[in-house]
């Protein structure tokens, strides 16, 4: 069945009947979200039970940014935010606000544009702007089935709509070290680090001992080649672990250039939990499920943060 009507499809279903639906597909099994043991289950229990604010937070890029200020604050790190361009509710708005300020001479020669209540989804403009592209992606977005069923997550659900452009972190023609680091319960489990030089996308997946992993990724890339822990490891660790202080589970984003840590984003919903179906995914999900703690369902109503 097409992507597009399956989600049309799954949209008239109750929500727990939608996540059950969107597992068997991905996992080819019905999954136990009353008594979940796997990653993908309990992330599915998340999606359907917590209705804590926090999520809302994390799921607002804007917001995130002074969530994640607050938990650095105080501590001996420093953690730097790509500047902050522009933000604007409706499309139209927001391509007004960014051409004006592109006028004025006041954009960088590279940025990026994200959707502010969603994950995953960015556009990147090295040069002169395609204006007239830059508007149909936004629109797009905001239109698509992808976007809209981010909204059965009670965070993106709850987060303010609208469009955020923010400077590029890094060197012009390449792409910054990306670390997505999955800590649960205080502790990072999994590294993904990501970079694209030249053109071309390598990655590489490693453990809490730095034990290479297979990917969980679908996507190709090449290896890195970090058989050796980067110095700058430890200063990743301490700020991703105080990013996700008070965090049953959580994946937190961080870049490395110009040797500073930046802040890319917290991801409460990584992969929607439906990772299973690759070598490294099915060890993600087993491990990651041994590890989390779901909090009690009486801590993780609306009002809870």
């Amino acid at each position: 069945m097409p992507e597009g009507l399956f989600k049309r499809l799954a949209a008239r279903l109750p929500l727990s009947l939608r996540r059950h639906l969107f597992y068997l597909r991905d996992t080819g099994k019905w999954g136990n979200f009353r008594n979940p043991r796997t990653f993908g289950e309990k992330m599915q229990w998340r999606i359907i039970n917590d209705q804590r604010r926090r999520l809302t937070y994390a799921s607002d890029r804007l917001a995130a940014r002074d969530l994640v200020a607050k938990a650095v604050s105080g501590s001996q790190h420093t953690l730097h935010f790509p500047e902050l361009l522009a933000y604007s509710e409706t499309p139209e708005t927001f391509i007004a606000v960014l051409r004006k300020l592109d006028r004025a001479g006041s954009l960088p020669s590279r940025w990026v544009v994200k959707p502010n209540n969603s994950s995953g989804q960015v556009l990147e403009t090295n040069g002169e702007p395609d204006w007239q592209f830059i508007e149909q992606s936004v629109v797009r977005w905001q239109s698509s089935n992808r976007f809209k069923s981010l909204h059965w997550m009670p965070g993106y659900d709850r987060a303010r709509e609208g469009f955020v452009a923010e400077a590029w972190v890094g060197p012009r023609d390449d792409s910054p070290l990306q670390w997505e680091c999955t800590i649960i319960q205080g502790s990072i489990v999994f590294y993904a680090l990501t970079r694209r030089i030249n053109g071309i996308k390598e990655r590489e997946c490693r453990d809490a001992n730095w034990s290479l992993q297979p990917s969980w990724f679908h996507s190709s890339s090449s290896p890195i080649g970090l058989d050796t822990p980067p110095q700058h490891k430890n200063e990743i660790d301490e700020i991703a672990k105080l990013v996700a202080q008070d965090w049953d589970f959580v994946r937190v984003d961080l870049y490395y250039a110009a040797s500073k840590v930046w802040f890319g984003e917290i991801t409460p919903y990584p992969f929607e939990g439906l990772v299973r179906t690759t070598v490294g995914g099915r060890i993600y999900d087993d491990r990651c499920g041994q590890l989390w703690t779901l909090p009690p369902i009486t801590k993780v109503g609306r009002d809870e943060t």
